[in-house]
C-alpha cells in the first residue's frame, strides 16, 4: 500500500497558515490536524489563535483544545495521535493537512525524536529569573507536576539538572523523559509536502500588530480571567508563555492596558523571529509567498496529482 500523501503548512505566527489550510480543505476535501503546542489548550482559543468555531464546524479539525491548561503536551504522544488521524483521513480518501508553528512536533511526526533542539536564550533567562525570585523548590515542584519521571530521578537540590529539564520542556513542549523513551522512528509512513509561508519582515510585523488588537477585541483578557477563576494557577504552562504572561500581570494590577498590549505584541514578534530562524535551517521546504494563496494552492494540487 502506497504511503498517504500529507500536506504540511508551516510558517511564523500570523502568516496565514490556518486560512490557507481551510481553503485547501474546502477545495480538496481535507482534514486539518493541529501542530501548534499552544492550541491544544481548552479555554484559551483567543490567545492561541485557534481557528474560528465556524471553520471547525465546516471542515474536520483534529487535536485542538484537548488538554486542560494545567496539563502538559508532548511531541511523542501528539505524534502518535496525529499519525492515527492522518491514517484514518487517508483511508477515507481525504487530504490530511498538518498545520501549525511547533515545527519540532512536525519533525517528531515524520522523522521521530532524535535529538533535543537548542533552547532559546530567552527561555533560559526566564527560568533563571524564576529561580532567583521563586526559589529552587518551586521549580522542582513545577517539574514534578509536568515531568514526574524526570523529577523522580533528580535530587531536589540539583539546580543544574532541574533547570535543564524545565528548559527542554519550555522550549519544546515535551518532557525530557519523553526524549529518553520517545519515538525513535517516524510515527507515520507518508509522502509529505512541507509548504513554508514567507513574508517580508515589515508585512509580518503589521499582521502581528493587527492580530494582537483582534485578540484583545475578541476577549483575550476575559478568557484569561475565566481560566484563572476556574482554579488554574498562573504558573500553568500556557499562562507562563510570553503571550499570556502580560495579561496575567495586567489582571494582577502589575501592568496597565497599554503596557500589556505592547508586551503581548513584542512576545509575538520575538516568537515569529525564532520560527523564521528555525524554518530557514530546515531542509526540504517548499517556500511560497504567503500573499499568493493561489500559488500555494497550485503547489498543493500539483503534489496531490489533482
Amino acid at each position: 500500500m502506497a504511503p498517504v500523501k500529507v500536506v504540511c503548512i508551516l510558517g511564523p505566527t500570523a502568516s496565514g497558515k490556518s486560512a490557507l489550510a481551510m481553503e485547501a480543505a474546502r477545495r480538496l476535501g481535507g482534514d486539518i490536524v493541529n501542530a501548534d503546542s499552544m492550541q491544544v489548550y481548552q479555554g484559551l482559543g483567543v490567545g492561541t489563535g485557534v481557528p474560528p468555531a465556524g471553520w471547525r464546524a465546516e471542515v474536520p479539525h483534529h487535536l485542538y483544545q484537548y488538554l486542560r491548561p494545567d496539563e502538559e503536551p508532548d511531541a511523542a504522544s501528539w505524534a502518535r495521535a496525529a499519525a492515527a488521524v492522518i491514517e484514518r483521513a487517508g483511508s477515507a480518501g481525504r487530504v490530511p493537512l498538518v498545520v501549525g508553528g511547533t515545527f519540532f512536533w512536525v519533525r517528531a511526526l515524520f522523522e521521530g525524536l532524535s535529538r533535543i533542539p537548542p533552547v532559546p536564550r530567552e527561555v533560559r533567562q526566564r527560568l533563571a529569573g524564576d529561580l532567583a525570585t521563586r526559589g529552587l523548590a518551586v521549580l522542582y515542584d513545577r517539574l514534578g507536576r509536568a515531568d514526574p519521571e524526570t523529577a523522580a530521578r533528580l535530587a531536589p537540590g540539583d539546580t543544574q539538572r532541574i533547570l535543564r529539564a524545565l528548559e527542554v520542556l519550555e522550549a519544546t513542549g515535551t518532557p525530557l523523559s519523553a526524549f529518553h523513551k520517545g519515538l525513535r522512528e517516524p510515527a507515520v509512513r507518508a509522502e509529505v509536502l512541507k509548504i513554508a509561508l514567507d513574508l517580508p519582515r515589515e508585512d509580518l510585523a503589521g499582521r502581528i500588530e493587527r492580530r494582537v488588537d483582534e485578540m484583545l477585541a475578541s476577549g483575550l483578557v476575559e478568557e484569561v480571567r475565566a481560566v484563572l477563576a476556574s482554579g488554574i494557577s498562573p504558573s500553568a504552562r500556557p499562562l507562563r508563555s510570553a503571550s499570556f504572561r502580560p495579561v496575567v500581570a495586567f489582571l494582577a494590577g502589575d501592568l496597565d492596558a497599554q503596557g500589556m498590549r505592547e508586551e503581548v505584541a513584542r512576545a509575538h514578534r520575538r516568537y515569529a523571529k525564532r520560527q523564521v530562524t528555525w524554518l530557514r535551517r530546515e531542509p526540504g521546504l517548499a517556500w511560497v509567498d504567503a500573499r499568493d494563496r493561489e500559488g500555494a494552492l497550485a503547489r498543493v494540487t500539483a503534489f496531490l496529482g489533482r
